[in-house]
């Protein structure tokens, strides 16, 4: 038997009266034993399966029953009861008790504390479902020496078994450490559940203490065979002999002990935060958290207590809010504990909280800073005293920067250059010229004693911007920091060459471009490969910032040129905005000229190309309301652009109102009347009434050069559905809009007049036979509909009010149908006849006295 397996059941055994011990007041409620030895039975059976009893109460308790045989009854009732999730956890316990038994019992005492009748309930168990009470179940058979190992040696062998019982098996088989139980492990090592050789090769390898996975070729052709010839005595001798490999899975059991003890407070905690969060009351959660960290001397609890504060204390409501004050009240006390993990957890709670409050602070956190020799806390107290851009703090900062750098630990020298940045870069107006020439000479002399730490670097150089950024200190910063920038830019990591960029910008105005830009150097230039590109994308953003500060038109071309080669997303859209900033800055030739260039672009180019026809247009209205005379070409590109870029954003009332400003220019009709044909286009591809309204002028118009527009105009209304309500009515519409506002003899010939006659007419009947269901059904018409008849035809006009009776207006719609069908007389036909030769004038004169005409028109004429 296992004594490495005995002693983790031990820790687990003190750890669940850890816990228990927190609920101490529980145990002191367990009733008095009872005089008759069963009635205390009894008891001790209620608190193992009452739920709200502490575990290790209920296990301690489970461990005394086993020690009577009278109890053994009960116990295996209780353990074998209707399983239910409380249940489950009582099994647990019973089985955990049975597995906490002392190996260094004898074998006949443990047959009395284990009997035979809790074999069967165990194997049970075993095969359970839940992994866990499994797991338990397959410690406790171990304590059983009944036939045991037998009866798991034919489960684990039995292929008709569920593989999840067979594994099961393993588990516990492999807890009885002898010769036989080796050997039937070994036998499953050919078995055809790829599963169950998998586990029983683990457990081979951890009982015989191997390597893990197991090496199956060597143990089977080499171990496998000698141990077959071994008798008991012989395998454990054999087993003994592997001294080295036992200790290192001694060293690993004591490793998981650790772990586990590590698991059990974790629990702990994490039931302690979930009771935490569940407080709503800011006022009990600081009362909640005050108890661990005042009153109570443990060291965990207080570190869980600080490092709920400082969870806490990153939401805005308690940053900015009452409990901070209280916070700041009660946090100071610990910033010189004797535990280095307290003080470091006070210092970053009370740098979450808003500056104004935690700024009272200040002096003893500088105070616990001078004496401090725990790096990791010299680092929190920097970078907190940083935060609250401590002047006082500067000198200390100072001194731990320039230390020997052989003693001094990087997180603090980190922390101190970034606590200096922040202070000098905050505080320019209380810092004098002398402490920042201090500052400036600290930084620049143990700047080189960190050439290898990139980060470290980054953060010297990161400072060196701060301080380059306040125009009070650019003399100090120039004097001392120039030289060390320009080495900066050739540096190979990105998080010290971009500072070095941006700081020298500061400092150099405009001739940093030179710098950045001029070959070998270009900073702009792509790396050697994908990675180092992606990488250096920060620095690249650097320089393109500069060239939008400084640049001017020469820059627009290498600014283009990197657009199209860029992978970065960010830095794209930086080169963007530096290119339009500068083509702001140029003339209205220039601005054209570019815009020329860039209307054939990739897809990264067009916001160039949509954002230089505004910058074009706005430089002309500007220019015209200056007074100044704009080349009508100028003007022109701009327009038909702003109108083809409006067009395909979607925007076609937007679009049509630049073809408006196009129609004002003087150019020629040709071009107008193109114009024009976009509008009207424009107006039958979209629903929008205001665009119809432009295109109703267009049309009137562009019908004189281009009658042919009439067909665009016939083929839109021909696809509209009479039988759809929106077709109808948006076929109406644009009837009503662009056909029939043309004045007389405008149309080309009376056949096409004819057929937009019919058209209307047909449209209008459609329209007429839709009110009048619609009246039928439901007692109403649609009012726009009535107003669009009157529009078609203005014979159509009189309609009553939608107040009158259902059948006088059924009797209107009737009245309408019949003008509309109604064939016109001779004399409303002048239109036709005017466009007739006038050659013909008097013979038509003569056929129309004629009997037999004056019958036909009468006869054609309906009432």
């Amino acid at each position: 038997m296992s004594s490495g397996m005995s002693t983790g059941l031990k820790v687990s055994l003190t750890l669940l009266c850890w816990a228990g011990l927190l609920c101490a007041a529980v145990e002191a409620q367990t009733p008095p034993p009872a005089p008759e030895k069963s009635s205390k039975n009894d008891l001790m059976i209620q608190v193992v399966s009452n739920p709200d009893t502490p575990l290790g109460l209920r296990q301690a308790n489970a461990q005394a029953l086993l020690q009577d045989p009278q109890a053994h009854s009960a116990l295996i009732e209780l353990f074998q009861a209707e399983p239910d999730n409380e249940n489950i956890v009582t099994r647990i316990i019973i089985c955990q008790a049975i597995a906490a038994l002392n190996d260094e019992s004898v074998i006949d005492q443990l047959a009395r504390v284990v009997p035979k009748n809790f074999i069967e309930p165990l194997f049970q168990a075993l095969l359970s479902s839940h992994a866990e009470l499994s797991s338990w179940a397959a410690q406790a058979l171990v304590k059983c020496h009944d036939g045991v190992s037998e009866r798991l040696a034919g489960l684990v062998v039995d292929t008709s078994e569920t593989p999840a019982h067979r594994l099961a098996g393993i588990i516990a088989l492999k807890l009885i450490i002898n010769r036989q139980s080796v050997l039937t492990l070994a036998g499953l090592l050919n078995d055809n559940d790829a599963e169950v050789r998998g586990r029983a090769a683990a457990a081979l390898s951890e009982m015989l203490y191997m390597p893990d996975p197991l090496d199956d070729e060597h143990f089977l052709n080499s171990i496998l065979p000698q141990l077959r010839k071994m008798n008991e005595p012989a395998f454990l001798l054999w087993l003994m002999g592997r001294q080295r490999t036992r200790l290192r899975d001694i060293n690993l059991r004591q490793h998981q002990d650790q772990q586990e003890t590590a698991l059990w407070r974790e629990r702990f905690f994490q039931a302690q935060t979930e009771k935490f969060n569940l407080l709503v009351s800011p006022d009990e959660k600081l009362k909640f958290l005050k108890g661990y960290l005042v009153d109570q001397q443990e060291d965990l609890l207080r570190i869980w207590a600080l490092e709920r504060i400082n969870e806490w204390c990153k939401t805005a409501s308690v940053r900015v809010g009452p409990v901070a004050q209280q916070l700041v009240e009660l946090l100071p006390r610990f910033i010189v504990d004797n535990q280095p993990q307290v003080r470091r957890l006070t210092a970053t709670a009370l740098a979450q909280l808003d500056y104004k409050i935690v700024h009272p602070a200040a002096k003893a956190l500088l105070e616990q800073l001078k004496k401090e020799t725990d790096p990791a806390v010299q680092a929190a107290l920097l970078s907190t005293l940083g935060t609250l851009e401590s002047v006082p703090a500067l000198d200390q900062a100072l001194k731990l920067l320039a230390e020997n750098p052989v003693r001094q630990v990087d997180i603090v020298a980190q922390e101190a250059a970034r606590s200096v940045g922040k202070i000098c870069g905050a505080q320019a107006k209380i810092i004098s010229t002398e402490q920042i020439e201090q500052v400036a000479a600290c930084l620049a002399q143990s700047y080189p004693h960190r050439p290898n730490s990139a980060g470290l670097r980054g953060e010297w150089l990161q400072a060196m911007k701060r301080i380059a950024e306040q125009e009070k200190f650019r003399p100090q910063a120039g004097k001392y920091f120039e030289k060390i920038l320009i080495q900066a830019l050739d540096d190979p990591d990105p998080s010290v060459c971009s500072p070095a960029v941006y700081a020298l910008s500061e400092l150099l105005d405009r001739d940093v471009l030179p710098l950045l830009l001029t070959e070998p150097r270009n900073l702009l230039d792509n790396k050697d490969n994908e990675e180092n590109t992606a990488r250096f994308a920060t620095v690249r953003f650097a320089v393109v910032t500069a060239v939008e500060k400084f640049g001017g038109a020469e820059y627009l071309a290498p600014l283009r040129r990197q657009l199209g080669q860029e992978t970065d997303p960010d830095v794209v859209q930086r080169i963007q905005g530096a290119f339009l900033k500068i083509l702001e800055s140029l003339g209205l030739d220039e601005v054209h000229q570019w815009a020329l260039q860039l209307q054939t672009v990739g897809d990264k180019e067009e916001l160039l190309r949509v954002e230089v026809i505004r910058i074009l247009w706005d430089k002309i209205t500007k220019s015209k309301t200056a007074g100044a005379v704009v080349k009508l070409d100028y003007e022109k590109f701009a327009l038909s652009r702003q109108a083809e870029i409006a067009e395909q954003k979607n925007l076609p009332l937007q679009a049509v109102k630049w073809y408006q400003k196009l129609l004002a220019l003087k150019v020629p009709e040709e071009h107008k009347d193109n114009y024009r044909e976009k509008i009207i286009s424009l107006s039958l591809a979209n629903d929008s009434k205001e665009i119809l309204q432009v295109a109703q002028v267009a049309m009137v118009e562009v019908i004189k050069r281009r009658p042919t527009v009439l067909t665009r105009i016939a083929h839109t209304c021909d696809a509209l559905s009479l039988s759809d309500d929106k077709q109808l009515l948006r076929r109406a519409e644009i009837i009503a809009a662009l056909i029939i506002p043309l004045p007389s003899q405008t149309l080309p010939s009376s056949e096409i007049a004819r057929s937009w006659q019919r058209r209307a007419n047909e449209t209008a009947l459609a329209l007429i036979d839709r009110q009048e269901k619609l009246l039928s059904e439901t007692g109403k018409e649609n009012p726009e509909a009535i107003k669009m008849l009157a529009r078609l035809d203005s014979r159509l006009t009189s309609y009553p009010s939608f107040e009158v009776p259902v059948q006088k207006r059924q009797e209107a719609l009737e009245k309408l149908r019949s003008i509309i069908q109604s064939v016109p007389e001779k004399a409303d036909s002048k239109p036709d006849t005017e466009r007739m030769p006038k050659a013909d004038d008097k013979e038509q004169k003569k056929s129309s006295k004629s009997p037999g005409a004056d019958a036909g028109a009468k006869s054609s004429t309906r009432p």
